[in-house]
């Protein structure tokens, strides 16, 4: 029944309520002149005409004050102030035009009595009308509640939690059990008739009560989110993001869409802001090459730069497709189109890059540009090799005689005692920029290591979402494997700050939490996605997750530093690692020896697991 009046058209709702209002202003000026005589009165006369006025004078002020464009049933105590200002001046017009047809017979206290009857009526009959609505639409919930219905609570018993509750009770296959909140004050306390519980009380709550998903507000912190998740990952409960009320409202979006979830969310940390000054140091109103420009880190890093005044971005990668979309990207804000200058060209090319560096003065170079995915490289090691380590080389080359400022090299933990020719490519080419800084004297080189950034391509984030889309199942290596994670953005913010930092060549690594279990990962993305695990203990679930054992060249873990022996930096989340340094001479027998190696893999392995790579 309840759900027939709510779907009344609005048009209708008003005259409702119009004429409701009218029988109350006519009311009310009865009761005034009886209360002020001491006996009943009944209008006659000439006043009998302002009487008929009234209600016509009355519905227009209320209409003029938006008193019928609230929803009653949403409405709350905050209206009466708006009430009260349109009962006073309405009440102020009719004692006027009264005196007009009946200037004796009004007393003066006739107004002061009127618009304390009519104030009192007006917020009376409103809070009535939603007290009824709220209880008919509450039994009507319980009447339509069905073995198929999802029950659910909400995170946060604030204005925004109690609003989605008022809207969300219009869907019979929705229930909302209770709320949970931080606020002890709360706890145990009622809301619209839901109980308050802690974060704690979950699990005896689902105990008592079938609890399928828990929505919770977009502005929560990440730690209240890992907080929460923590006490929910063996419930099968899935978690969803609270929908913006007004989308609901006007789009009509359905709530079964709502399973958004961040990068943050999945980490479990929250992201420390940058340090200004040294995010603009080796930018603005300086020449800046982002090799790679196209790939994960290269776009993000194209990005941030693009913010922070640079006199022009070389734009480098080798890949058409990736170079046209960050391109088109950057052009499409309000950049001056005129800096962003987008390359075609590989860094292993002498010739390219000889052209690269006669044609622009660089200031600082953010050396992206790399094969990272392991299984490829092992399977076409030779010219991935050959793309990381020359790519690296021959560009550090020309930065040292074209006299650049500041070489930034990407890294990677997989470079730590590599288990792969990617790793191995990785770190030789970190030796390169060490032997070459030693013969420079411009130019300053820094080398940032770090691990998986989370949504990059090739990262399990995106499998995984792929994974969870298609119904399953998710793949996962082993149970035990773990990944050092990091927000893109934040990653790249280090990056730039960690190349601020040096006057000399440097190794940084970046603070990237508490390795993760990717396992766990994926555990967290099924139930952030408003879905439940697969298992022996719940075979009814959506999503499965299977072991397809280790690829080639992967180890369980990764590492971000050779030593145990590192320097604090000015950023919390920057550290200089303290490693065995190679001299220039040194190197330049080792790559003599990789040059000659380059046509027979086995012999180059051999070469790398006898050098200081300590490739195995």
């Amino acid at each position: 029944m309840i759900q027939k009046i709510i779907n009344i058209p609005r048009i209708y709702k008003q005259i409702i309520l119009a004429v409701i209002d009218s029988i109350v202003i006519l009311s009310s000026i009865i009761a005034s002149f009886s209360l002020r005589l001491g006996e009943f009165y009944s209008p006659e006369g000439e006043l009998l005409y302002a009487l008929l006025v009234a209600p016509i004078l009355g519905i227009g002020v209320f209409y003029k004050f938006g008193l019928y464009k609230n929803l009653t049933r949403f409405i709350d105590l905050k209206i009466t102030y708006t009430i009260l200002k349109a009962v006073a001046l309405y009440a102020v017009f009719w004692t006027l035009i009264a005196v007009m047809f009946e200037p004796i017979g009004i007393p003066r206290s006739i107004l002061i009595i009127n618009i304390s009857l009519l104030f009192i009526l007006t917020v009376v009959i409103r809070l009535s009308i939603r007290k009824l609505l709220h209880l008919f639409a509450n039994r009507d919930s319980k009447l339509n509640i069905s073995k198929k219905s999802k029950r659910i609570l909400i995170y946060g018993a604030d204005e925004v939690g109690i609003a989605f509750v008022e809207l969300i009770n219009k869907w019979s296959k929705y229930k909302v059990i209770g709320f949970i909140d931080t606020n002890k004050d709360l706890y145990g306390s009622y809301i619209k008739g839901l109980k308050v519980i802690s974060p704690g009380e979950i699990d005896t709550q689902s105990r008592e009560t079938i609890i399928d998903e828990i929505y919770i507000s977009a502005k929560l912190s990440t730690l209240e989110k890992t907080s929460l998740f923590e006490e929910i990952k063996t419930q099968n409960i899935a978690i969803k993001v609270m929908p913006n009320i007004f989308e609901i409202i006007e789009e009509g979006i359905n709530l079964s869409d709502t399973n958004k979830f961040t990068g943050e969310d999945l980490l479990g940390r929250e992201v420390i802001k940058p340090k200004k000054e040294l995010l603009s140091k080796n930018i603005f109103n300086k020449v800046v090459c982002v090799t790679g420009a196209g790939g994960s880190i290269g776009s993000e890093i194209c990005r941030q730069v693009a913010n922070l005044g640079p006199k022009r971005i070389l734009l480098v990668d080798i890949s058409e497709v990736s170079l046209y979309k960050i391109d088109q990207e950057l052009r499409s804000r309000d950049y001056n189109i005129e800096i962003i200058i987008p390359l075609l060209g590989d860094t292993s090319d002498k010739v390219f890059l000889k052209q690269l560096f006669k044609t622009y003065k660089i200031d600082t170079i953010y050396h992206a540009a790399a094969y990272k995915h392991v299984p490829l490289v092992e399977s076409n090691p030779l010219q991935g090799f050959k793309n990381n380590f020359y790519g690296t080389l021959n560009l550090a080359n020309k930065a040292v005689q074209h006299n650049v400022e500041t070489f930034v090299m990407i890294s990677t933990d997989k470079a730590v005692r590599p288990t792969n020719i990617m790793g191995a490519s990785k770190r030789i080419s970190e030796l390169a920029l060490i032997s070459i800084s030693n013969s420079s004297k411009k130019t300053k080189f820094s080398i940032v290591r770090f691990g998986n950034v989370l949504n990059s391509s090739g990262s399990v984030i995106p499998l995984f979402k792929k994974q969870i889309k298609n119904g399953g199942p998710i793949t996962v290596t082993d149970k035990n494997m773990i990944r050092y994670f990091m927000v893109t953005s934040e990653a790249v913010e280090l990056v730039i700050q960690a190349g601020a930092m040096t006057n000399d060549i440097a190794t940084y690594f970046l603070d990237m939490g508490k390795p993760v279990k990717i396992y766990e990962l994926a555990k967290k993305m099924v139930a952030l996605s408003g879905l439940s695990l697969k298992n022996s203990n719940n075979l009814n679930g959506d999503i499965e997750i299977i072991f397809t054992g280790l690829r080639p060249g992967e180890k369980l873990f990764e590492e971000l530093s050779l030593s145990d022996s590192y320097q604090k930096t000015q950023h919390p989340l920057i550290m200089k690692a303290n490693e065995e340094e190679i001299t220039y001479e040194q190197f330049n027998l080792l790559e003599k020896d990789i040059s000659n190696s380059l046509g027979e893999i086995a012999k180059l392995k051999k070469i790398l697991r006898s050098s200081y790579i300590n490739y195995n």
